[in-house]
């Protein structure tokens, strides 16, 4: 269950997936990394190019959240994972 992930499981492909992102246009990612400065919106630092960043929904799918860009956000691995 995604709830019970962490992280620091060692379950490296799932995480790795997570990171990548496949399904995820470049040229949406981009447009998050600009509207937030290139700033992870939990932490506020900056990402760098060592970062694992995930695109997260501001308000989740299961609560009536969409799938468009205003409802998304990139943010740290970590800070996801702290968010829920």
């Amino acid at each position: 269950m995604k709830q019970e992930k962490s992280v620091y499981d060692g379950d490296v492909s799932y995480w790795s997936r997570r990171a990548l992102t496949p399904n995820m246009k470049t040229k949406i990612r981009a447009r998050l990394f600009k509207k937030q400065e290139y700033k992870c919106n939990i932490c506020h630092r900056i990402f760098m190019s060592f970062d694992v960043i995930e695109t997260d929904h501001i308000k989740p799918i299961r609560k009536g959240g969409k799938h468009s860009i205003t409802n998304l956000q990139l943010l740290h691995a970590t800070c996801h994972d702290k968010k829920k």
